[in-house]
């Protein structure tokens, strides 16, 4: 007789068990804690989106059903202080959604401690959206595994700082470096417009190539030296050569000042 009761005790206790892990497994099942996304659409204004869970659910019957679109989702964005780094959130940006346990429209709406104005928990009304995390074949081509880079997705330009300290800025038609030393290299094919009124260089200056100067910006155009101009091939004034110009009625000697005449 007890063999029987302990038979029907464990008997029990399994099928006890088996409702306790059901129940488990069908409150798991309405638990949301965080899943892929796609970003639907975006608003700038209140940086917020609508995304679309990426993980579909499976009925009973094998059918396969998308989730249900995650309104008004505040999108993550870095910043901190009085500082701040925007980028554009496009349709199809892939995210990734991270669930509040408890309401956050009291939060959201005013920015400070408040009581949760639903008593939902882990709900799909609730999310945050990381953008920035991708699949396989959306993925950064062409990762830089030992600098800092903020660039176009297909590299075409960016701007890189390297370990060494050194800075890179490029576009697909020029681009500048500057050395941890400090040495500067900048190559403008299209040409370099400086808008300033006034223009100071300190240090040794050389050209290569011509200089013009012509009225404007409140200059007329005229060049001053407070030391000596030399020029190896020709000095011109007004179409007159300092080389080659010959004058007349010039006489050896000087004045009572000493000046020559």
């Amino acid at each position: 007789m007890s063999g029987e009761l302990l038979q029907k005790d464990a008997q029990l206790i399994s099928g006890l068990g088996s409702a306790l892990n059901q129940a488990l497994d069908n409150r798991l099942k309405s638990l949301h804690t965080a899943c892929p996304g796609i970003v639907v659409s975006f608003n700038s204004d209140v940086q917020t989106a609508v995304v679309q869970p990426t993980i579909q659910m499976v009925m009973v019957n094998g059918n396969q059903v998308n989730l249900p679109l995650c309104l008004d989702v505040p999108v993550h964005v870095l910043q901190g202080g009085v500082f701040a780094m925007t980028m554009p959130v496009t349709a199809g940006d892939e995210c990734l959604l991270v669930f509040s346990e408890r309401c956050i429209d009291g939060w959201f709406s005013g920015g400070s401690t408040a009581p949760p104005a639903d008593y939902r928990m882990h709900d799909y009304s609730d999310g945050f959206a990381f953008v920035g995390f991708s699949s396989n074949p959306k993925k950064v081509s062409g990762y830089s595994a030992d600098s800092a880079q903020l660039r176009l997705k297909d590299g075409s330009a960016s701007i890189t700082l390297f370990a060494d300290g050194s800075v890179q800025a490029k576009t697909p038609g020029g681009d500048y470096k500057m050395s941890a030393s400090g040495a500067m290299e900048i190559n403008a094919p299209e040409g370099t417009v400086i808008n300033s009124p006034n223009i100071t260089l300190n240090g040794n200056t050389t050209v290569i190539g011509n200089i013009a100067g012509s009225p404007g910006n409140g200059g007329n155009g005229s060049a001053k030296f407070d030391g000596t101009l030399n020029a190896t091939v020709d000095v011109t004034g007004g179409g007159i050569s300092l080389k080659s110009h010959k004058t007349t009625g010039v006489k050896a000697g000087s004045d009572q000042s000493g000046n020559p005449i």
